[in-house]
């Protein structure tokens, strides 16, 4: 091979990488690899998939459990022989033991000792209790990320795994086998066998138990037992001895046969009393005021044996009571504590496999408040794992607010109807079995597996059992109502904050697809296996969508600045947005098809687009639930008539000394958003679109009100004295719509009679002339449109001056309220507080 006019030439052992000019090319064997892109693009894909929470050192498993220094010797021992043998016979090695027995402690023992060597290649930790690794899927992706980013294997398989996933995209979604055979097998087996006598091999995983589907767990080992012939890889693999694991272990084809240690064979009574004389002596130096001085040897000889036995080999037994005995507070003291572990009795005739650990739980929440069960309703939100965390953020993210975690003291209260405090003083004595973050926003998660299955186990729980996981549909059932509650409270608060305020609540607001599209698109998602109970009628009928579409409004929106530098200058005339039925027009109010303030953008065009796009996902809902049986319906009227109301038509209104701008956007937005509301959820385009949108505050915001016709409480709608009043209707929008797209188009636009012609349409605030005036500039392309189209609103009844409003003005107010229509006629000037309005 010749270097003749390469630079920055590495060479590693047999592995050479070089570079000339803007493309990345690495040698390995007799193939030559290349990454034109020269920024990894295959493992930036390939880093989305991982599960950063599974590795040995990620914060979301801090504190790590791990051993005591000076216990566990022979086990570690043993262990590490197997793991330092370079010319081992098999390349798996199977550790078990029973819930409890510090199974995970020992596999973090050993990842901490290996990454200092270098010998560590990777590390999975499962968990039942965390929706981010109780499932397979994130595995391979995880295992081949690490040995793409291992110091010492990067430079031979961070090529090979990178040139994988860029050549085959859809790669990380084929099934796992083949993922696994891609993604690992093939990239190692690339590099010199020789080689690997040097390199990091040992790969660690811990609790396959813990992962959720049995289906799973087997596949997992057989795709690890299927590759072992060739996999120059050696799998430490830790999980307790279920029959179906311990099947494929020992009756299926691993080649050749792994090695085993079942951990109860191990003597581990001394391990756990050294780790009782540690802890109590740290207790006894920590909690010294607590504790009679004539008890400088606390608990003394006896206690410590009476806790051996009812430890009975299992470490988790012995971390519950020291965490329970350390975490009193006056006046329970940690002698009080220890009193209450020790007078509990064994139960007699258990079937339990743990029956002095269940004692030990009981005893534990015994002592906690349970008003009315509500602790096993928390308690079963806690260990019922669901998926779809990505979706479940609070409708709308604040300024400065983190994601929130189903799971959190926030969710459980909102979720669950609670007061704010009450869940973190209903867990409040449960820190020896639960990690209860101090940010109220941070998921509660169980310490370990065996509290999760007792709570789930009638039999060992008792009056503590918490029934079954809550299924899809019960989450389902939970989520709906408290997303919409959210919603509606979140447009209730907005609405009595000065609009202008710089402390406004929607001052900041970002990942708009996260907030007003998410409820509806869940509850759309979910429409098959979602039941319209009591809790659901009752928030959808409390929802205002005239509110909702006000607070819509008060928002304008900017062009994400990744996708802005992507587009056009702001001068061009025609918009290279891509949305359903909008990206043709491409108009922009008088003399500005962007205006600047503060160096962020507004385009009206993102407005619409916004507004029309969310409306469509409640007006897809609202058609959704039209179809349910004759009940269900019965229970949404409410519901179904303030949207029905929305969609036939509304009126807005805003202070006549409004910034006249502001009027354009709100008033545009609001006439070209209704006309064509999808019937069903919009595609995934008008979707992903809206996501690059980022709604802000600024002057171009306007103080507005959306006023209904049909109140609940049959009084006339009321409006702020000296507000101006404009009706929005959706046949009118159509016609004004339709004159739009005939005006706008390449042709046309190069006219500059036509161009200034549109523009100076916005001039006015006379909404109901917009149609009208354009129609007159061009007979040709317009004027027949228009003519037919009052025809057809004239057949359909549709005509706005078929309808005669009341309005009653607000006694705070000052003057009358007179909205300024062409046609507007007030039939009773007398009474001075309504106002008849033909309009």
């Amino acid at each position: 091979m010749s270097f003749t006019k390469s630079s920055n030439l590495r060479v590693v052992d047999s592995a050479i990488s070089y570079i000339r000019g803007d493309k990345n090319v690495t040698h390995i064997g007799d193939k030559y690899y290349q990454d034109s892109s020269r920024n990894n693009s295959g493992l930036a894909t390939l880093s989305s998939q991982v599960a950063f929470s599974a590795l040995h050192d990620s914060e979301a498993r801090y504190p790590q459990p791990n051993v005591l220094p000076g216990t566990r010797g022979g086990i570690i021992e043993t262990l590490s022989r197997w793991c330092e043998d370079p010319f081992k016979r098999n390349r798996v090695y199977w550790i078990s033991g029973a819930a409890g027995v510090g199974k995970s402690a020992i596999a973090q023992a050993l990842s901490e000792k290996y990454i200092q060597t270098g010998q560590l290649a990777a590390s999975f930790f499962f968990s039942r209790n965390d929706a981010t690794r109780d499932k397979l899927d994130p595995f391979v992706a995880t295992i081949a990320h690490q040995l793409a980013t291992s110091n010492n294997l990067k430079s031979l398989l961070a090529p090979l795994i990178d040139h994988t996933i860029h050549s085959s995209p859809g790669s990380l979604h084929k099934q796992w086998e083949t993922q696994f055979t891609t993604l690992i097998e093939e990239p190692c087996a690339q590099v010199d066998p020789r080689q690997w006598l040097r390199l990091p091999r040992l790969v660690i995983i811990d609790g396959v138990d813990e992962c959720i589907e049995v289906k799973s767990q087997k596949r997992l080992l057989r795709m690890i037992g299927n590759s072992t012939s060739t996999l120059p890889l050696d799998f430490l693999i830790f999980s307790r001895p279920e029959p179906h694991i311990s099947q494929i272990f020992h009756h299926e084809s691993f080649i050749p046969s792994p090695s085993r240690l079942a951990l109860g064979d191990f003597a581990v009574w001394n391990d756990i009393e050294r780790y009782f004389r540690h802890e109590f002596a740290r207790i006894r130096e920590e909690h010294w005021h607590k504790l009679p001085s004539s008890q400088a040897s606390w608990p003394g000889e006896f206690v410590i044996h009476q806790l051996l036995c009812k430890a009975t080999g299992q470490f988790i037994y012995a971390t519950t009571v020291m965490k329970f005995i350390d975490t009193g507070k006056l006046p329970v003291t940690p002698g009080l504590r220890l009193e209450i572990i020790l007078r509990a009795g064994r139960i007699v005739d258990s079937s339990s496999p743990y029956p002095d650990l269940d004692q030990l739980y009981s005893q534990i929440l015994k002592l906690c408040i349970n008003e009315g069960g509500k602790l096993q309703k928390i308690l079963r939100l806690i260990v019922s794992p669901f998926e779809g965390l990505n979706v479940l953020k609070s409708p709308f993210r604040l300024r400065d607010s983190p994601a929130v975690g189903l799971q959190s003291l926030w969710a459980l209260e909102q979720l669950l109807g609670l007061s704010e405090g009450e869940a973190a003083a209903f867990l409040s004595g449960l820190h020896s079995i639960l990690d209860v973050p101090s940010v109220r926003t941070d998921n509660v998660a169980v310490l370990h597996a065996s509290f999760s299955e007792f709570l789930l186990d009638r039999h060992r729980a008792g009056v503590y059992y918490v029934g079954e996981q809550l299924s899809s549909q019960e989450w389902n059932q939970l989520l709906v109502p408290w997303q919409v509650r959210t919603l509606s409270r979140f447009c209730i608060e907005s609405e009595s904050w000065p609009v202008h305020s710089q402390d406004h609540p929607i001052n900041g607001i970002h990942d708009v697809d996260n907030g007003s599209l998410n409820v509806w698109k869940y509850l759309y998602d979910n429409r098959t296996t979602i039941a319209i109970n009591d809790e659901i009628a009752a928030a959808l009928n409390a929802f205002d969508p005239h509110l909702y579409l006000a607070t819509l409004l008060h928002w304008t929106y900017e062009l994400d600045p990744l996708v802005q530098r992507t587009q056009p200058p702001s001068s061009t005339i025609r918009a290279p947005i891509r949305a359903p039925k909008l990206g043709s027009i491409s108009l922009p109010p008088r003399n500005a098809t962007v205006s600047r303030q503060g160096g962020k953008s507004r385009d009206w065009r993102h407005q619409t687009l916004s507004v029309h796009a969310q409306i469509s996902m409640l007006y897809s809902v609202f058609r959704m639930l039209k179809k349910l049986n004759k009940p269900s319906r019965r229970s949404l009227q409410r519901f179904f008539k303030r949207c029905k109301s929305l969609f036939r038509g509304f009126y807005v209104s805003f202070p006549g000394d409004q910034d006249h701008e502001s009027i354009q956007y709100t008033l545009l937005a609001c006439q070209l958003s209704f006309p064509k509301l999808y019937h069903q959820l919009p595609d995934s385009g008008a979707v992903s679109h809206i996501a690059y949108l980022k709604p802000i505050l600024g002057h171009l915001d306007v103080s507005l009100r959306v006023v209904s016709l049909d109140n609940d409480d049959g009084r006339p709608p009321t409006v702020p004295a000296k507000w101006e009043v404009k009706y929005i209707d959706p046949s009118e929008g159509r016609l004004f719509r339709k004159l739009l797209e005939l005006l706008i188009d390449d042709q046309v636009w190069k006219e500059s009679e036509i161009n200034f012609g549109v523009m100076d349409v916005f001039a006015t605030f006379e909404i109901e002339d917009w149609s009208r005036k354009l129609a007159q500039l061009s007979w040709k392309k317009t004027w027949r449109t228009y003519l037919i189209g009052k025809l057809a609103q004239t057949a359909q009844g549709k005509r706005v001056k078929s309808r005669a409003v009341v309005f009653e003005r607000e006694q705070h107010g000052q003057g009358t309220v007179v909205p300024k229509y062409s046609n507007a006629d007030v039939t009773n000037p007398g009474d001075s507080d309504r106002y008849y309005i033909d309009t």
